[in-house]
């Protein structure tokens, strides 16, 4: 099925359209989905169902109704839990739910006996559950980049288990239960902060994978050496200070990373692994090469670089089957000649050693592709270079080079050739009459650029021009170079030079593109032109000198950007802390915990503070003296529990409260951004701005894509209110003041508990600016529900649109009323230009709440606005 046919159709029609073929797979992938429908229960025929890549925050508990479901697809959306329902689906086999914000599995998982993959990668996972263990049928398990610090003993249970990966967690310590899991072939514990293996480990004799960098290991036990299986072993990045004799014992390794770690010397034994094809031992401190190293037929891969090595050792030539070899960052002088007999090396890299020649020894490696030898001292490049046939990269720059040989324009395969920063920026007369200009010529995959600076620019623009323009090339003939000097010894330099135009030149091409009458004239490079080098030197110095400026200027930005990016972290950091002191029931805050730093906002209600609470900055909402007692004091703490149910990226995170009094306070999330009117308009308005106009500063280039995401998180958070169950919550005060900015422009919804719990006793006119977001219905003393939250959305999709005030100019709330609930007026819609905007606009101010779309039907139609 695919997915981008699905998008044409809504979800409903797309369920209803399965249900009624009784489809056994289901495609909601990447659909932007919110939340799914309860309907999804009626497809008990559905065997495949993919959810991944949406935006939905939970699952509905009708999913349990799907028995007959074999692969669950629930990656890459923001679920924070699943629901008990889930132990419903008795018939699972795959289930994966990577990259959302789960914390904890539900125990019912436990149900899921025919369970054969499970996936919970990128969650917040801190406590997998011990019911793990009744996964009897569990063969692949992905636990990484979660929050984990141990693992429950149960875990041995799952005896089918071959494939387990733990990396990206918490775990000081190798689990010792892992031994019991003697069916498992690949175990990845990376990027963990783990400082010993148990012993156990050597029980896991079918073990083939085994992963531990990134950890804090300094040796490994005895039993290590149990593992008879092990085929590739990754220990990079540890505290590991000696080669571990364990792993000599492991004849069937083939693979092995030691990198970035203290090892300062090889055994002997390690001739002892005689399968070994990839040996990996960079950021070591090893000085030379053992005796016994080239007893290893099998490898092909050996990367030494950042060592101290100083030569290397003629055992080096039994490395029949070597293919790479690294060497960079040592201090290499001198190449031993049974370097090269490898005939089967492809690559050899030798970057930032101390060589000085450049051995004609090199031409015996014939299958050589790539040869790497920058930053050394090479002075020389001998002329059998050219028997290198198969030579596709060589990098010789920062050197001392002075001289090319000309044959280098027979390496008819080289497609990459880097002689930076190297003393032949003046090439001599003689290394151009030399045939350099050839390498234009068999050089065919050669980028120009590359070599460019080995001629001067302006006699590489002549040549292309005469090749692409028919215009022959500015340089003088050889008559005009007679008649200004008369020197027989310049002829005899004309005469080599000729020879260089018929190298450069094909006489077929030159044939047809060169008209009759141009004149054939050679290359030349006179004192003239080496001057006009001198001056393209100096200019190129110029340049080199303002980009190193703007290079310093960009490393500073990138440091300011760096700064910023620690900043987020440290941010996401309190994120966690906030979410790890989230419960079913609200938090009792202790009044002593609380610091205030600042007044931010005040209310009829009360007063808003930024302060501090366990080390985390937050919103503190502190409640007047009049509703701290009786029936408002009971209400609050029943709208309280409300709040904190409410767990939304698009509403305010509320964290707790204190509801014992005179101490009466909520403490939510505090968001640097502001309120959405801050962040219309360039500028906070007094309370008198209805009637100072002056002071408007509307921000009308507010891009129109930062407005239709604003507008989609409100509605996604009103909508997430309005399907609350068992009751759902109505705002009854939804504005641009209600609604707060993260530091990513993410809109959220604030104060929608408060508005109930007070509203009864404020008069209209207490609210200033609340008027102008009313429903009708409110002012006429009707009935209202939830529809009368749709028209405010209308009145703040006006103010996104146009950031302008509803209703600017009116300063009395009772004209307001009159005007919306008698007159049935409305903003000025004609300053909303945008056919769909206008459009949805209308219908949810309607006056009639029947006529006001759904938060779900408006988040369906925006979906549709272009982008």
């Amino acid at each position: 099925m695919n997915p981008n046919k699905e998008k044409k159709k809504s979800v409903y029609q797309i369920i209803k359209e399965a249900e009624k073929n009784q489809r056994e797979e289901l495609d909601l992938s990447k659909l932007r989905l919110l939340q799914l429908t309860p309907t999804i229960g009626k497809l008990t025929q559905l065997k495949h169902l993919n959810l991944q890549e949406n935006k939905l925050i939970k699952i509905p508990q009708e999913i349990g109704e799907l028995i007959n479901l074999n692969t669950l697809i629930l990656s890459n959306n923001q679920l924070e839990y699943l629901p008990q329902e889930i132990g419903k689906l008795i018939n699972l086999n795959t289930l994966l739910l990577n990259k959302n914000y789960l914390l904890s599995l539900p125990n019912e998982i436990s149900n899921l006996t025919n369970l054969v993959k499970l996936s919970i990668c990128q969650n917040h996972l801190r406590v997998l559950t011990s019911n793990i263990g009744r996964l009897s049928n569990l063969q692949e398990l992905y636990l990484t980049d979660n929050e984990l610090k141990e693992i429950p003993f149960q875990i041995s249970n799952c005896q089918q288990l071959f494939r387990l990966d733990l990396g990206g967690n918490k775990l000081d310590s190798f689990p010792s239960c892992l031994g019991a899991l003697l069916n498992l072939k690949q175990l990845g514990l990376s990027f963990n902060e783990i400082t010993e293996i148990s012993p156990k480990i050597g029980k896991l004799q079918k073990l083939e994978e085994l992963y531990l960098n990134d950890n804090k290991i300094q040796t490994l036990p005895q039993e290590f050496s149990d593992l008879s299986s092990l085929k590739e072993l990754e220990l990079s990045n540890n505290n590991i200070e000696e080669f571990p004799e364990q792993i000599s014992h492991l004849k069937s390794i083939k693979i092995l990373y030691l990198n970035n770690n203290s090892i300062k010397k090889l055994p002997e034994h390690i001739s002892g692994f005689e399968s070994l094809e990839i040996l990996w031992l960079s950021k070591n401190n090893i000085s030379s090469f053992p005796k016994t190293i080239g007893k290893l037929p099998n490898l092909q891969i050996l990367k030494l670089d950042y060592n101290q090595i100083k030569s290397i050792s003629y055992q080096i030539r039994n490395f029949i089957s070597l293919e790479e070899l690294v060497l960079d960052h040592n201090q290499i002088s001198k190449l031993d000649k049974s370097l090269f007999r490898l005939q089967k090396l492809k690559k050899l890299s030798l970057v930032n050693n101390s060589l000085v020649f450049f051995p004609k020894e090199f031409a015996k490696m014939e299958q050589l592709l790539c040869l790497n030898l920058s930053q050394n001292q090479i002075s020389f490049i001998p002329s059998e270079i050219y028997l290198m046939n198969s030579l596709q990269e060589l990098n010789l720059s920062s050197n001392e080079i002075f001289f090319l040989p000309s044959k280098i324009s027979h390496l008819k395969y080289l497609k990459s050739l880097n002689l930076e920063n190297n003393p032949l920026i003046n090439p001599p007369i003689s290394l151009i009459s030399q045939g350099i200009p050839a390498i234009f010529e068999y050089l065919q995959n050669q980028k120009s650029q590359k070599i460019m600076w080995l001629l001067p620019y302006k006699f590489l623009q002549k040549l292309n021009q005469e090749n692409q323009s028919k215009k022959k090339i500015h340089l003088r003939t050889k008559q005009r170079i007679e008649n200004e000097n008369g020197n027989e010894n310049e002829n005899e330099n004309i005469d080599n030079l000729m020879q260089i135009e018929k190298s450069i030149k094909n006489p077929k091409k030159q044939e047809e593109n060169l008209n009759e009458n141009t004149l054939n004239y050679s290359l030349i490079m006179t004192e003239t032109d080496f001057q006009e080098l001198e001056e393209e030197k100096l200019e190129v110095e110029s340049k080199k000198k303002y980009y190193e400026e703007k290079i310093d200027e960009l490393k500073k930005q990138f440091e300011e950007l760096e700064s910023k990016k620690m900043e987020m972290q440290k941010e996401m950091e309190t994120l966690k802390m906030t979410q790890q002191i989230i419960s079913d029931s609200y938090n009792e805050i202790e009044p002593d915990e609380i610091v205030d730093i600042e007044e931010v906002g005040s209310g009829s209600y009360g007063k808003v503070y930024r302060s501090s609470w366990r080390g985390i900055q937050v919103a503190v909402k502190r409640i007047k003296s009049e509703y701290k007692t009786g029936d408002y004091l009971n209400q609050f703490k029943r709208e309280v529990l409300m709040l904190s149910k409410a767990r939304h990226p698009n509403i305010v995170l509320f964290l707790g409260a204190c509801t014992n009094p005179p101490n009466i306070f909520l403490v939510t999330e505090f968001l640097k951004g502001g309120t959405l009117y801050d962040f219309l308009h360039e500028k906070f308005i007094t309370k008198n701005f209805w009637k100072n106009e002056g002071d408007l500063k509307s921000n009308s280039r507010f891009p129109h894509v930062t407005k239709l995401q604003i507008a989609r998180d409100i509605a996604s958070g009103m909508n997430y209110l309005h399907l609350t169950k068992p009751k759902m919550i109505i705002h009854r005060d939804l504005k641009s003041f209600n609604i707060l900015m993260d530091d990513f422009g993410r809109a959220k919804i604030c104060d929608f508990g408060l508005s109930r719990i007070f509203e009864e006793s404020l008069k209209m006119t207490a609210f200033r600016g609340t008027a102008c977001w009313m429903a009708p219905e409110l002012f006429l003393n009707e009935n209202y529900n939830h529809k009368a939250d749709i028209y405010s959305y209308g009145i703040v999709l006006w103010e996104i649109y146009t950031c302008d005030f509803p209703f600017r100019g009116i300063s009395d709330p009772v004209e307001i009323a009159l005007n919306v609930g008698y007159r049935r007026q409305r903003p000025d819609i004609s300053l909303v230009d945008d056919r769909n905007w206008k459009k949805l606009i209308i219908q949810c101010w309607d006056q009639n709440p029947d006529k006001r779309p759904s938060f779900q039907e408006i988040l369906e139609i925006l979906e549709q606005f272009p982008k």
